[in-house]
């Protein structure tokens, strides 16, 4: 950093992120969070290096408190939002109703997927002698986990945390053993039982994550979509503490990865070669901050924690041209499986070309020149989310009110709050269908053979 001009308080704050929030991921499958978390800070040191001068101060920002007697979290009020139109819009479009389900013959029918809680015979990919043995010693070192059925302990789970790890089968059990106890802290267990899904998982979909599944590759690898640039992430720090945005992403990451197994047992193929496309037209310099750059990597550590080592190629595409100024630099550093995994361009139409080297014209959203158009929706909004409007301050206070009123997952569907789907889709989230079908017929505990 030095050489290129950067010093002092700066210097060090970049040196301190990289450092824990990079370089513990480096070499171990981070590459998400190496690629993006490195640029950002790049970006962030550009926008200091063009206005070094001091920052002015800012008053303290007035906390919201919780209803006494309650646990909810304290609220941040935004300062601008959408107006209580746009939120009724949104809900009634079902913007990001459908960000799990597209994988499926027909998206629009059944239930969220759910994560199944016993062993499951997932298919695996092709493994070699040593891969295997380490494999089976893994599963050895946590068969106390199996015996008290504490957590999924099938091979193909074991195997994803085994590659995040590089087969160190030691580093894999503390991996594990760490994502365990992640998701108890959590209680993500009891996602569909005791969790206020209608706060997390139905009030916000339509803002967070503004992304989703969007179908398979060429190759029929999974492909997730995420308008990164325009998630408003700075302006969702700012709304909301930090446990609520946690726990809205792990809902988030606790569906994908039970479609990725519901669509894997499906088809009869693994899920561990998914592909991620980045959109980042509208990013600004509200992402290059570096609490915002550093929640974001905090935030991906925790994905990795529910879903490691499943992406087999990172596309960030309509990236600012300073972005791939950066990454000519950064490649140079990496190991070659990272800098394989990951391809940034900018502008529509070369960022066109380089998902058509990837996926058929079906898969890519209309709203980039592919025919991706649900519902005759150009911007995907049924899938992905909103397409730019800001969070609406009405979503909030009635997420808030949720939080408040209490009830589990059962009892937030049938609380009498008003609902905001379209009736001929109640069906689609009614209680008595909260477990998938497919988990039903195939949940399995035999003893797998490698």
């Amino acid at each position: 950093l030095r050489p290129h001009g950067c010093k002092g308080p700066h210097a060090r704050m970049m040196y301190v992120l990289l450092e824990k929030e990079i370089g513990l991921v480096l070499g171990q499958g981070g590459a998400l969070v190496l690629v993006l978390g490195t640029l950002l800070l790049l970006l962030a040191w550009h926008a200091w290096a063009a206005d070094p001068g001091p920052a002015k101060p800012r008053a303290k920002p007035q906390l919201r408190c919780p209803t006494a007697g309650t646990s909810t979290p304290s609220f941040l009020p935004l300062a601008a939002g959408g107006d209580s139109s746009t939120a009724a819009r949104s809900w009634a479009r079902g913007d990001g109703r459908y960000k799990h389900c597209a994988l499926r013959p027909d998206m629009y029918r059944g239930a969220p997927p759910a994560y199944s809680l016993v062993n499951l015979d997932l298919p695996l990919p092709p493994l070699a002698e040593v891969e295997s043995q380490r494999l089976r010693e893994l599963a050895k070192r946590v068969s106390d986990m199996t015996a008290r059925a504490e957590a999924r302990t099938d091979l193909a789970t074991l195997l994803r945390f085994l590659r995040a790890r590089k087969g160190d089968v030691a580093a894999a059990e503390a991996y594990f053993r760490k994502a365990v106890q992640y998701r108890k802290e959590l209680q993500l267990n009891r996602l569909d039982i005791d969790w206020n899904l209608e706060a997390y998982e139905h009030c916000l979909a339509p803002w967070w994550a503004r992304g989703g599944i969007v179908g398979l590759s060429r190759e029929g690898q999974i492909v997730g979509w995420e308008r990164f640039g325009r998630c408003r992430f700075p302006e969702l720090l700012r709304a909301l503490p930090w446990e609520a945005v946690q726990r809205l992403d792990a809902v988030h990451m606790a569906r994908i990865l039970a479609a990725f197994e519901e669509d894997s047992m499906r088809r009869k193929v693994p899920f561990l070669n998914t592909i991620l496309v980045m959109d980042l037209e509208g990013l600004n310099w509200d992402y290059c901050k570096p609490a915002v750059a550093k929640a974001y990597g905090k935030l991906v550590g925790c994905r990795d924690l529910l879903l490691p080592n499943s992406l087999a190629h990172i596309l960030v595409v309509r990236a600012p041209k300073i972005m791939t100024v950066a990454w000519q630099l950064v490649q140079k550093v990496l190991d070659p499986v990272t800098r394989d995994k990951v391809r940034i361009v900018t502008g529509e139409q070369e960022s066109l070309a380089v998902l058509r080297c990837y996926m058929n014209n079906e898969v890519i959203p209309a709203y980039l020149g592919g025919g991706l158009c649900p519902g005759g929706d150009p911007e995907c909004c049924q899938l992905l989310g909103d397409a730019d409007e800001p969070i609406p301050l009405e979503a909030l206070e009635r997420f808030e009110a949720l939080l408040a009123a209490g009830g589990g997952s059962r009892a937030a569907q049938t609380s009498g709050e008003t609902d905001h789907r379209n009736d001929e889709d109640q069906d689609s989230f009614s209680s008595d269908d909260l477990t998938c079908c497919f988990l039903c017929s195939r949940r399995t505990n035999k003893t797998q053979r490698i």
